[in-house]
């Protein structure tokens, strides 16, 4: 499989991010609440596709002043990964290993789970959104 191949089974644009073209980042529409790009990349291996977020997602989290070294927080980036089927690495990254009969569906799965993020941080920053006015309120 090749980054063409790809883009036609998945419909979205890539190109290759590494210099023996087997790393390709994905183009999608999709964004984090805050506007953010979500990541998309894809690993093309001889039996498989590996799409994964280089640690992205890690990145944008503690971009947004959240402490990623709680067990807490590290308990809920697994949890949000594995209720779609990826998992965490050590080293950070979501991943989703893709044999090729299954590429479309490893894809939606990889999505599916980018997009359960943004609707946590969704959910997050409503939360504090009240918190902030009912604090307001208080000492008005």
């Amino acid at each position: 499989m090749d980054c063409e191949s790809l883009s036609k089974i998945i419909g979205y644009y890539c190109y290759p991010v590494s210099e023996d073209g087997n790393i390709l980042l994905i183009e999608t529409p999709f964004r984090f609440h805050d506007g953010d790009d979500i990541p998309a990349y894809a690993e093309l291996g001889p039996h498989s596709v590996r799409f994964f977020d280089d640690g992205d997602v890690y990145w944008h989290f503690a971009g947004l002043g959240i402490r990623m070294q709680s067990e807490e927080n590290k308990q809920l980036i697994s949890d949000i990964a594995e209720a779609h089927g990826l998992t965490r690495t050590e080293v950070w990254e979501v991943e989703l290993v893709a044999r090729p009969d299954q590429v479309a569906a490893g894809f939606a799965q990889y999505i599916a789970a980018m997009l359960a993020f943004v609707k946590w941080e969704k959910e997050r920053d409503e939360a504090l959104e009240v918190l902030y006015r009912e604090e307001r309120a208080r000492l008005a």
